[in-house]
C-alpha cells in the first residue's frame, strides 16, 4: 500500500472524529482562558502560581524584561536519532513577548516553533504566560500557567521580578 495514501486517510479519520485537534490557543488571553477552564488530565499537566512579590511595578517589568532577553534563547539545535535509526536535527524557535495592555497590567508570553511538528500555529505553541499586574505602590501580583515541563520559568519570573540575574537553569545558564 501506499504510505502516502495510508497517511493521509488516517490523519483525515482523526481529524473527523476530533481525536486530533488543530486549534491550540494563538494569544496570550485565549492561553489563560483556556488554563483557567481546564479539567481532567489537562488541568493535571499544567503548572499554574498565583503569588504577590513586594517589588515595585515598574521595577518588576524592567528586571523581567532585561533577563528574558539574556536567559531565553532565540533558538535551540537538538542533534539525534530518530527511530529509524537516521539522523534528525529538530530546531526550536522561542518567541517571548513582554507586552504592556494597560498602566496596570503587563503580559509575558513564551512560544517554542519546533520544526519537526506538524500542524501548529505558525508562532508556535505557547508553553508559558504569565500576567504581571500592579496591586499597590511597592506589590506586584504574578500570576503565570505553563506544562509542567517548564516549571523553572515559574522561578524564574518571580526570580526576575524581584531582581534575580539568574537565569534558573533555562538553557543551560545559570
Amino acid at each position: 500500500m501506499d504510505y502516502k495514501k495510508l497517511l493521509f486517510i488516517t490523519t483525515s479519520a482523526l481529524l473527523m472524529t476530533g481525536c486530533v485537534s488543530t486549534s491550540a490557543p494563538t494569544t496570550h488571553n485565549e492561553f489563560m482562558k483556556e488554563v483557567d477552564q481546564a479539567t481532567g488530565f489537562t488541568k493535571a499537566t499544567l503548572h499554574k502560581t498565583n503569588t504577590d512579590v513586594n517589588v515595585n511595578y515598574a521595577t518588576a517589568l524592567s528586571n523581567i524584561r532585561k533577563q528574558v532577553r539574556y536567559c531565553i534563547p532565540d533558538k535551540s539545535v537538538e542533534y539525534g536519532v530518530v527511530g529509524s535509526m537516521m539522523p534528525n536535527t529538530t530546531v526550536t524557535t522561542y518567541k517571548t513577548s513582554v507586552n504592556r495592555v494597560s498602566s496596570r497590567k503587563t503580559q509575558v508570553t513564551f512560544r517554542a516553533h519546533d520544526s519537526n511538528m506538524l500542524m501548529q500555529p505558525d508562532d508556535g505553541f505557547i508553553i508559558f504566560a504569565a500576567d504581571i499586574t500592579k496591586v499597590g505602590a511597592h506589590k506586584t501580583h504574578i500570576k503565570a500557567a505553563s506544562g509542567f515541563t517548564v516549571k523553572n520559568l515559574h522561578e524564574a519570573i518571580i526570580g526576575w521580578s524581584k531582581g534575580s540575574k539568574s537565569c534558573y537553569g533555562i538553557a543551560g545558564k545559570s
